[in-house]
């Protein structure tokens, strides 16, 4: 189990991430997803469940007063405009 304050060393601070912080970010598969912080660290952004399309468009993320939070943000599929709830945010090595 990751502690808070190994989380907030990546920014990740009551399970949201500022997203300034996000500089680029990448697809893994239809379950996760990697956001590249300034910095060059990295976080690991987990799906509930299977997103479909993610893969094969990408995806867009809002955020409110420049955080984005697991459990409670979800992402849009380009494309298809389908949305995925974020299950977690966690320190990617």
């Amino acid at each position: 189990m990751v502690t808070d304050a190994e989380l907030a060393l990546w920014g990740i601070v009551d399970g949201c991430l500022n997203s300034k912080l996000v500089h680029y970010f990448y697809v893994l598969n239809s379950h996760a997803a990697v956001l590249e912080l300034a910095g060059g660290k990295k976080v690991l952004m987990r799906f509930h469940g299977d997103c479909q399309g993610v893969e094969q468009y990408g995806f867009v993320h809002t955020a409110q007063n420049d955080k984005f939070c697991a459990d409670s943000h979800s992402i849009r599929v380009l494309q298809t405009g389908d949305r995925c709830k974020v299950k977690s945010l966690e320190p990617y090595p």
